[in-house]
């Protein structure tokens, strides 16, 4: 068992081994490519110059003949002439150089810059997509829940408004029965007094019974007082259950003008 267990490790700690030297491997790998790329580059930069400075070499070869055939001085001035000539040329080379250089980092961050801000602008683009689809949403269920509610409220307003017309029928057909009451009231108290008339007159035929019909006159008399009152009462106890029928219904008419208005309005 202990062999096994060690047998095991070993191959562990193997595999990682060949692991490590796997990505060893690799990174040298990268590291030889991109060090072959830059000799490539380095390669190419000294062959333009070679380029350019043979051009500038034959360019001041040509020059000395011409200088040679057409100048009396000596070739010694000459060639120092030209030498510091092309000393400031090259000079003038690595400054160019140069500021290639810094241009070309210029741009490489610039090119950076703008790809991370179109990377932002679409990541704002498809933020700005998934809220118009829920403020979308939202708004379709808040004008559905509107249409609703104007639905229901239309339908209580109905409701209220045939409520209202059958409590004015009720209070009129109140009112039109108390009145027919006190007037088949009146009637009675009429249709009385004719017939106590009639009884009145019966009894004066006789003269032995004058003292009496004299007493039931003024008997009849006083029920006529009494019956008068009554009548009086009566009449104003209509008239006060009109007037409170008419001050209850009053305002129920304005709030039903008023809730008629603005659903028409709405």
């Amino acid at each position: 068992m202990p062999r096994e267990r060690s047998d095991g490790e070993a191959e562990v700690k193997r595999d990682e081994e060949k692991e490590e030297l796997l990505r060893e491997n690799m990174t040298l790998a990268k590291e030889t490519r991109r060090q072959a790329r830059a000799i490539k580059e380095l390669e190419r930069q000294l062959a333009e110059e070679r380029a350019f400075y043979e051009e500038q070499k034959w360019e001041y070869v040509k020059e000395m003949c011409s200088k040679q055939r057409w100048s009396d001085k000596s070739l010694q001035t000459d060639f120092t002439e030209d030498e510091c000539q092309g000393d400031s040329l090259a000079g003038e080379l690595r400054r160019v150089r140069a500021m290639f250089y810094r241009q070309r980092v210029i741009t490489c961050r610039v090119c950076d810059k703008f790809v991370r801000l179109r990377e932002y602008k679409d990541c704002l683009l498809r933020r700005l997509r998934k809220a118009e689809t829920v403020y979308g949403m939202v708004i379709e269920q808040l004008m559905r829940h509107l249409a609703e509610a104007r639905v229901t409220f239309l339908t209580s307003e109905k409701r209220t408004r045939s409520d209202n017309r059958r409590m004015d029928e009720l209070v009129e057909r109140t009112a039109k029965y108390a009145y027919n009451n006190a007037a088949l009231h009146i009637q009675l108290l009429k249709q009385e007094r004719i017939i106590e008339g009639f009884r009145s007159k019966q009894i004066d035929q006789s003269e032995c019974c004058k003292c009496c019909s004299k007493c039931r006159l003024t008997e009849t008399d006083s029920r006529e007082t009494v019956k008068r009152a009554e009548e009086r009462k009566a009449i104003t106890y209509l008239s006060s259950k009109l007037k409170k029928a008419r001050s209850e219904e009053a305002p129920r008419r304005r709030k039903g003008r008023l809730r008629h208005s603005k659903s028409e309005k709405g």
